[in-house]
């Protein structure tokens, strides 16, 4: 559909050694190849020591960062003293990841003043995912001690509308202390600074987005910021330019037919739920008599 990317597939020791290794040789091909990625981990506590090397030799190899998810959960770090005898981010620093160019560590809630300062101190990149957050009640993120020009906006897979990201972002800030509308602001502007510095491939100048938008009052440059807070939403998008040609005409897609990829997409989904329901033993209580899904 023509959307900018860096990609990365989240590898772990989760599912045994086979798996891992098929997940960095993925990753290898697709960096070989010239495409814009990183090295994607879980979070710590669901990667061992062997792994963690071999994904930063990797992404050392490619003049590439990690990817990965960083204290979400205080499990994290309870894991990595237990475990490693230090905090997550210590653990990442000596292993060399913090060094790495581009490296997006995501959560960063459950992290320390002494965490915050290594983060400050390195090249790493912060993502605020507010709503990930929120749906497993798991903390509220604090921008504290941490370089605001390196904080980017995400979802975690929540969804794809970063201006309710950023709308989130701004009330979780009300609420815990978090971002400033003008902090939070900059967070998602620095989305687009983070693929200039890091994706320079990736960061096309002839993208661009037009957004249909009916301003209720007045609409200047001392109120912007209000309108994109409080008016401003995905409903508005109309048009989108990418890499240089329309994708997106009134707002309809002109590079598939939406109807048949929808269509497509839930017949993917009933078949991976049929194949989870069919591999859950009978008497585990978890899927009703009748396949009721949950």
């Amino acid at each position: 559909v023509g959307l900018a990317h860096v990609l990365c597939a989240e590898l772990s020791d989760r599912d045994g050694p086979a798996a891992a290794a098929a997940g960095l040789a993925e990753t290898e091909r697709w960096l070989a190849a010239g495409r814009p990625g990183l090295v994607g981990l879980h979070a710590s506590f669901t990667v061992g020591d062997p792994l963690l090397a071999q994904a930063v030799a990797l992404a050392r190899r490619h003049g590439t960062g990690l990817h990965l998810h960083v204290a979400e959960d205080l499990i994290d770090q309870e894991r990595c003293l237990a475990v490693h005898g230090c905090r997550v981010v210590e653990r990442l620093q000596r292993a060399g990841a913090l060094d790495l160019p581009g490296t997006i560590l995501s959560h960063c809630l459950h992290v320390d003043d002494h965490e915050r300062a290594l983060i400050a101190a390195s090249g790493a990149w912060v993502a605020v995912n507010t709503e990930s957050n929120q749906n497993n009640a798991v903390g509220a993120f604090r921008p504290d001690g941490l370089d605001p020009d390196r904080l980017l906006l995400g979802t975690d897979g929540m969804h794809g509308d970063m201006l309710r990201a950023l709308q989130a972002a701004y009330l979780a800030g009300r609420e815990h202390g978090g971002l400033t509308p003008a902090e939070a602001w900059r967070a998602l502007g620095n989305n687009r600074r983070y693929l200039e510095t890091c994706h320079p491939a990736a960061a096309r100048p002839d993208d661009l987005v037009v957004l249909a938008y009916g301003p209720p009052t007045p609409l200047d440059e001392q109120n912007f910021l209000g309108h994109a807070l409080f008016g401003l939403g995905a409903r508005h998008v109309r048009t989108v330019i990418a890499g240089g040609r329309v994708v997106l005409d009134d707002g309809r897609l002109t590079t598939i037919d939406e109807d048949d990829t929808l269509r497509f997409c839930r017949e993917q989904a009933r078949r991976l739920w049929d194949r989870l329901r069919d591999s859950i033993p009978d008497d585990s209580g978890a899927i009703g008599q009748d396949g009721a899904r949950p």
